[in-house]
C-alpha cells in the first residue's frame, strides 16, 4: 500500500471538555450520531464500520437505500472550520440546505465532460512498464488506513515529512487537535455523504456535488463507498475492484483527473503506471489534495 501520512495537524492544543463540546455541536448541527474512536488497528477499524452498516441492512460494504450510512469523520480545527458557521453570522444556510442544494447539483453533473482529457491523458499508459510486473495474480490482503495506524489514542499524529508507503508517529504533531468519529450519516446512498458534510471546492479538489457524482459512478461499477473523511483526504472502500490492466489502467485515468496530486505527488516520478499498478485487485483507495 502506498498509503501517504500527509496531514499534519496545528490546531489549537484542546482540552477533552472542549473537544467533545465540538463533537456534540458537530452533531447537533448535522443531525447525526457519532461516536468516538480509540483503536487504530486497521481491521478492527473496517469491523466496526461493516457491524454498524450491517444494522442498516448492508449489502456487502454497503447499506442501499436505507435511511443512513456509515462513515470515519477525522473531526479537528481545520475540518470544524470548514463545517462549523461563523459565529453570529447573519443569513447562513443551514447544513441541510447546504446539503440538499449540493444533491440536487450533483445530478445534473456531465462526467463525460469531467473525464474529457482522459484520451489525453491515456499516452502516458504504458504497458511495458515495471510497474505492471507488480500485479498480483491474487487479490490483494486488506491493508486499509495505514496512514491511522500512527494515530496515538486521543487524536491524529502523522507525519507529512516525506512521501513513503508506511505511516509513523511524529512526535511534534498536535496529537490534541482531532478526533476519529464513526458517523451515522442519514442519506440514502453512500455517495451523497460529499455533499452532505460539502467538503471540496478548494484548489483541485472537486466540489461537493462533482464528487459525490463521481462516487455513484464508481459505486455502479465497482461497488466502491466513502469510508474516511477528513478535511483533505478521502478514502474508499471496493467491493469490486479492478482485476484487468485495462480496467484498472482506466480507473487510474478517472482518479488522476479527480485528484491529480495523488499522482503527481505521491506516485514516484508521477507515473500514473504505478497508480495503475496499485489499482488492480486492491480494495482501498486513497485521495488527498494539497
Amino acid at each position: 500500500m502506498f498509503f501517504t501520512p500527509l496531514y499534519r495537524h496545528h490546531g489549537n492544543n484542546l482540552q477533552r471538555k472542549e473537544r467533545t463540546a465540538r463533537i456534540r455541536q458537530f452533531e447537533r448541527l448535522f443531525n447525526v450520531k457519532a461516536k468516538v474512536i480509540a483503536t487504530r488497528e486497521p481491521k478492527q477499524l473496517l469491523k466496526k464500520w461493516v457491524q454498524q452498516n450491517a444494522q442498516g441492512e448492508a449489502t456487502n460494504y454497503v447499506p442501499w437505500r436505507t435511511g443512513w450510512v456509515s462513515l470515519y469523520v477525522v473531526l479537528d480545527d481545520t475540518l470544524e472550520s470548514i463545517l462549523f458557521p461563523p459565529q453570529n453570522a447573519a443569513n447562513c444556510l443551514t447544513p441541510y440546505q447546504i446539503f440538499t442544494a449540493n444533491l440536487e447539483r450533483s445530478y445534473t453533473v456531465n462526467l463525460a465532460q469531467f473525464f474529457a482529457n482522459k484520451a489525453e491523458l491515456s499516452q502516458q499508459i504504458d504497458l511495458r512498464s515495471p510497474a505492471y510486473q507488480q500485479l498480483a495474480p491474487h487479490p490483494t490482503q486488506f491493508h486499509a488506513l495505514d496512514w491511522l495506524v500512527a494515530l496515538e489514542s486521543n487524536g491524529f499524529a502523522t507525519s507529512d515529512s516525506s512521501h513513503t508507503n508506511s505511516a509513523r508517529p511524529d512526535a511534534s504533531a498536535d496529537s490534541d487537535a482531532a478526533d476519529l468519529l464513526l458517523v451515522r450519516v442519514p442519506v440514502r446512498e453512500a455517495a451523497d455523504v460529499f455533499c452532505y458534510f460539502f467538503m471540496g471546492g478548494f484548489n483541485d479538489c472537486p466540489e461537493p456535488a462533482v464528487q459525490t457524482a463521481v462516487a455513484r459512478y464508481w459505486w455502479q461499477r465497482y461497488r466502491a463507498v466513502p469510508f474516511v473523511l477528513s478535511s483533505d483526504t478521502v478514502e474508499f472502500m471496493v467491493g469490486i475492484p479492478p482485476t484487468g490492466v485495462e480496467d484498472a489502467c482506466d480507473l487510474a485515468l478517472e482518479q488522476y483527473i479527480f485528484c491529480p496530486d495523488l499522482v503527481e505527488q505521491c506516485m514516484p516520478d508521477g507515473d500514473v503506471n504505478t497508480l495503475a499498478a496499485y489499482l488492480y485487485n486492491n480494495s482501498n483507495w486513497y485521495f488527498w489534495w494539497d
